[in-house]
């Protein structure tokens, strides 16, 4: 079985606990940001990911 036949029940940013658990949501990416500092020879920073909720997406 190829990875991508793999099916996986997924939630709503909602339902998500705290905790330690493995889980899945489905999301869409609306912008993707890396920082990096510009006073260090560009040393990476740190990502920023803005997502908009299944659940309120359509």
């Amino acid at each position: 079985m190829a990875s991508s036949d793999v099916v996986v029940a997924h939630s709503a940013f909602d339902a998500l606990r705290l905790g330690r658990s493995a889980q899945f949501i489905v999301g869409c990416l609306l912008r993707f940001w890396d920082s990096k500092n510009i006073k260090k020879q560009g040393e990476f920073m740190g990502i920023t990911l803005l997502l908009l909720d299944e659940k309120f997406a359509a």
